[in-house]
Parts: structure tokens; C-alpha cells; sequence
């Protein structure tokens, strides 16, 4: 009596075969036009800047001078000290305490209006955040 053993995994016959045709796979050619597509699609992208609405930029520029007078006053609560809030409409910028400036847009068109100690000239001025005082101990 005679036993046959077979393997028990079959390879297809194109996979044994020498010089088969592998026509399952991406040629070169294929894979650098797909490249060449995706990096125009991010070219596009990339480069996509939505229009600028004069509106918007005002209502941005707003909230960021109002959160920067929220935090000038947090921090003079916090800090336990005094916190200046420096406005320059001449060089369209603001400071917050020892913080370094930041940029107001140049067509900004406002007007500061503070006590006379604080303006030290006609478009400079401070605004200044004193700490809470906690009356009778509490």
C-alpha cells in the first residue's frame, strides 16, 4: 500500500511558474501620476486663502482687545498687583503687562478714552487693573 502526501496550502500555478505575468500589481508609471495628482491637489489646497470680509476682521479684533482686557484683569486678580494694559494706536499695538506687544490691524480706526493720568499722549495710554480688595477679612 502507498500513501500520498500533499501539502495542505496550494500556491496558484502562475506563482510557481517561472516568469509569470504579474499583471496584479502598480508600474511605475502609475504610481508617479498618482503622486503627481496628489500634489497638485495639495498645491490646490495649500494655497486656497478665503476672502478677506472687513466685518469679520473687525469682529476679530474686537474680541482680541476684549480677551486681553479679560486677561489683564485676571491677572491683576491672581498676581495680587497692579496690571497695565498698554494701547499704542500710533504703532497699532497693545501690551499686557511685561508681555511682548501684539499687532492691531493697520486701517484699526479707534479712539482711547481713559483718565488724564493714564494718556501720555493723543494715541497712547494705559488702561490699569488693580486687584480686588477683600473687605472685612473674607
Amino acid at each position: 500500500m502507498i500513501s500520498r502526501c500533499e501539502p495542505a496550502l496550494r500556491l496558484p500555478r502562475a506563482w510557481t511558474e517561472r516568469g509569470a505575468d504579474r499583471s496584479g500589481g502598480f508600474t511605475l508609471i502609475e504610481l508617479l501620476v498618482a503622486l503627481a495628482i496628489l500634489g497638485l491637489a495639495l498645491a490646490l489646497i495649500s494655497g486656497y486663502k478665503p476672502p478677506w470680509s472687513r466685518g469679520l476682521g473687525l469682529e476679530a479684533t474686537a474680541a482680541e482687545l476684549a480677551a486681553g482686557l479679560r486677561l489683564a484683569r485676571s491677572e491683576a486678580i491672581v498676581g495680587n498687583r497692579p496690571i497695565v494694559f498698554d494701547l499704542d494706536l500710533i504703532g497699532h499695538r497693545y501690551r499686557i503687562g511685561a508681555a511682548p506687544p501684539r499687532r492691531l490691524p493697520a486701517d484699526l480706526s479707534i479712539e482711547l478714552l481713559t483718565i488724564s493720568g493714564e494718556a501720555r499722549s493723543a494715541g497712547e495710554g494705559d488702561i490699569r487693573f488693580q486687584p480686588r480688595r477683600q473687605l472685612n477679612g473674607r
